[in-house]
């Protein structure tokens, strides 16, 4: 069989630089509402990360895979605040109501380096029935699951619990509705494809939105039932944590 053209260097490089761009335009879109551009993210670090039998990842065929990464869950993983179960992404309480918002550099815990498989294989996070979700199960749900570049018609059950089924477990209580929080697996790979962009671009910084009202970012899984309430001129929210027993999830 008559071998096709082989890419270059120059190719290759090519093809980071587009990929960079692309992450740096849906990061910027995540930013300012559109937070579906998640799925497109996770795609793009998919392309970038992600090695097969079959398939390789963009950074390997470049040689620049195995590097140091910038982690915003290293806290965990170095012992530094190990019974918190996300600084990764936060909880925000405000006049416009209640959201999961990505952590990016504003959390109480700096930012450490971890060696790739360290990093991609990386808890971040322990949800409300203690599955652990790494880097890696998180992108390749997203991205091959969950409207990436595929969707299937199921999706893997830890996956499924945290972004269908409140596994995460905040809710959050106007007057007398209470409504489960959604996306925290979108602000997450919000999130993963800020430490990636900061390790591939030393320059990069996005322009990120004062915190305003009430932002929660350390939240111990042990600790059920727990509840905070915001108050404003226009009224209160309560923001709620479900108990969670085993494999049932309760008042989702």
């Amino acid at each position: 069989m008559t071998q096709g053209y082989q890419q270059t260097r120059a190719d290759l490089e090519s093809h980071l630089a587009k990929q960079i761009a692309f992450m740096k335009r849906s990061a910027e879109s995540y930013d300012t509402g559109f937070v579906d551009e998640a799925t497109r993210l996770a795609a793009c670090l998919r392309v970038l990360l992600h090695d097969t039998k079959n398939s390789i990842s963009l950074l390997t065929q470049l040689g620049e895979k195995d590097r140091y990464y910038w982690d915003s869950r290293a806290a965990i993983d170095k012992g530094i605040a190990p019974d918190c179960d996300s600084c990764f992404v936060m909880v925000q309480v405000a006049d416009s109501g209640a959201r999961y918002i990505p952590a990016l550099e504003r959390g109480p815990i700096p930012m450490l380096m971890s060696d790739f498989d360290i990093w991609w294989s990386g808890v971040v996070f322990i949800d409300g029935k203690d599955q652990r979700v790494t880097r890696k199960e998180l992108i390749l749900s997203v991205a091959n699951q969950d409207g990436g570049a595929h969707v299937d018609p199921s999706l893997n059950t830890k996956y499924a619990d945290l972004s269908k089924n409140n596994s995460f477990g905040w809710s959050a209580i106007e007057a007398t509705e209470k409504k489960p929080l959604t996306g925290v697996e979108l602000a997450a790979v919000r999130q993963i494809t800020h430490e990636v962009l900061k390790t591939l671009d030393s320059n990069y910084a996005p322009v990120a939105e004062p915190l305003r009202g009430m932002v929660v970012g350390l939240m111990n899984p042990s600790i059920r039932g727990l509840a905070m309430e915001f108050r404003s001129q226009e009224g209160h929210i309560r923001l709620h944590r479900n108990s969670v027993d085993r494999g049932k999830i309760k008042g989702g």
